[in-house]
């Protein structure tokens, strides 16, 4: 599939800032494996009633990115996030961190969405316009959708090793400071 595509400009590594928080957020999310549902379907035409519809089965039932091998769970994991970040508090410079928000947002879904593969099977934007189709009422922020654009390979390949090497930082940061509280830490005195 062909779709639109974007250079990264400067606010869109602004959440490396909060490279941290932003981390926290996508293991919450990725331990969502499975589409939950409360309800059991005995007939086909109850796949469109209003829970199915409303719901990321949705994606399962539809085929919507029949070429992506799990977009009903980036469904359910894109939810995750986009929720824990919709009533996220701020403190200070609230546009900055929406900002932020939307890029990380916009980075992951292009991370999930492209699955390794040359060309996006589904586009970001269109991914995210099929969710509002399906749940309006839950994506319901208004100025996110003009902030979505799926991102040529190398500038994702380019954020993808830059958020590795945040990854890698933030192991050596956490050895370091556990070898420190243990005191098991190489003393520099002599």
């Amino acid at each position: 599939m062909q779709c639109d595509t974007k250079k990264p400009n400067n606010e869109s590594y602004g959440f490396f800032e909060e490279f941290d928080y932003y981390e926290g957020i996508v293991k919450s999310a990725e331990k969502i494996n499975s589409v939950v549902t409360n309800f059991i379907l005995e007939n086909p035409e109850e796949y469109d009633c209003d829970e199915i519809v409303k719901s990321c089965y949705y994606f399962l039932i539809h085929n919507t990115a029949s070429t992506n091998e799990s977009p009903h769970i980036i469904c359910e994991q894109f939810k995750k996030i986009y929720n824990l970040l919709k009533y996220r508090t701020r403190t200070v410079d609230s546009v900055k961190h929406k900002n932020n928000d939307y890029a990380f947002m916009n980075y992951w879904l292009n991370d999930k969405l492209s699955d390794n593969n040359n060309d996006l099977p589904i586009c970001v934007k269109g991914f995210y316009k099929e969710l509002v189709k399906i749940d309006g009422e839950y994506f319901n922020i208004p100025t996110l959708e003009e902030k979505l654009y799926n991102m040529e390979k190398h500038d994702l390949e380019n954020m993808k090793n830059l958020y590795e090497l945040y990854n890698i930082k933030n192991k050596i940061s956490t050895a370091i400071s556990e070898e420190n509280d243990t005191g098991k830490g190489a003393s520099c005195s002599t």
